[in-house]
């Protein structure tokens, strides 16, 4: 099941299913997270994150992959082992 955002998710941490914090949601837009990335996470692991420009901090977060929402974080259906950037 494919996780659809709102702006109530805005501000959220999101880890992984292993509890690692990968960033924060930075915006919500048309259903879609756009997440921060914690410095260096982009440089060692990859993400379940596409990158939604070149040039931005912000990547989109693949609503596939989400195991959890609760009030305060988004947590990953996947360990910080099986990120990959695509």
């Amino acid at each position: 099941m494919v996780t659809t955002f709102s702006v109530a998710d805005v501000g959220k941490t999101v880890c992984t299913a292993d509890g690692i914090e990968i960033g924060r949601v930075a915006r919500v837009e048309g259903g879609e997270a756009y997440v921060t990335a914690r410095e260096g996470l982009v440089d060692h692991y990859g993400s379940l994150l596409a990158p939604c420009h070149r040039s931005s901090r912000h990547y989109c977060l693949n609503g596939e992959r989400v195991g959890e929402v609760t009030e305060e974080e988004i947590r990953l259906s996947v360990t910080v082992e099986e990120l990959s950037f695509e």
